[in-house]
């Protein structure tokens, strides 16, 4: 009866208009704050669709963060600087008082102009890892660091950019979900064509369709987002609510 519930409400969207927000790569963000239950996970997963349209602002486009003012203590983003780093990248990293955990995919992992489901998970035990659509990337960086954790029990989760908002996200995003739980590789599938439908650790489940304000948390523990910019967009991803898509 609860997964039941679960997917009735699920089928919301079904009947509002758009299919994600869209962020212009320089100033928009969604704040979901900093509830208990969104700090200090000792094991997490983020996921999230996202439709990128360039590196956004300064090249790392932010999907989300736990973010202090002036930097960020977790992040997962689109890494597109170039040089020694990557382009058409995506990066995970948790900033230790050592050296930070980090999964970095290889150049060109992630191509621009098209819906990808992605994901961050990390068990706590050993290194972050990322998939692209079900599939785990070669790395240009994996470790699990040295040290302890920073905390960010003071820290915004900030979703398409990160606290003082100078890495906006460049494209359009759609159901972002955040667990403090890692994952398994079949939950994951599941996420992928049955949107925010697994309530394993769940702390928010953002759909970012319609224009409502603020966002809406669908998770049930109140963590909805107060929007700065994003605008409503009709281009949304290859998933079905209340029922399975096939690929």
């Amino acid at each position: 009866m609860r997964r039941w519930a679960w997917m009735l409400v699920m089928c919301w969207p079904c009947l509002v208009g758009g299919a994600s927000r869209d962020f212009n790569g320089t100033t928009d963000l969604i704040n979901i704050g900093s509830a208990a239950n969104l700090d200090n996970h000792t094991a997490l997963t983020y996921t999230a669709w996202v439709y990128v349209e360039g590196g956004g602002e300064n090249n790392l486009g932010e999907i989300y963060t736990k973010s202090p003012a002036g930097g960020t203590t977790k992040q997962f983003r689109i890494e597109n600087r170039g040089g020694a780093e990557q382009t058409n990248s995506l990066d995970m990293a948790i900033v230790t008082s050592g050296t930070s955990r980090q999964a970095r995919a290889a150049t060109d992992s992630l191509s621009f102009n098209a819906w990808h489901f992605v994901v961050t998970n990390w068990p706590g035990s050993s290194a972050p890892k990322l998939f692209i659509d079900g599939a785990e990337p070669p790395y240009a960086t994996q470790t699990n660091g040295t040290g302890t954790d920073t905390s960010e029990a003071n820290d915004s989760g900030i979703i398409g950019n990160r606290g003082n908002a100078d890495r906006t996200f460049d494209g359009q995003m759609a159901y972002v979900s955040i667990h403090n739980a890692s994952l398994s590789v079949v939950e994951q599938e599941e996420l992928r064509y049955h949107a925010l439908s697994i309530p394993n650790g769940i702390v928010a489940a953002l759909p970012l369709w319609g224009n409502a304000s603020p966002e809406v948390d669908l998770s049930g523990t109140g963590n909805a987002g107060t929007l700065t910019g994003t605008a409503e967009s009709a281009n949304g991803p290859p998933v079905m609510i209340g029922g399975y898509h096939s690929p």
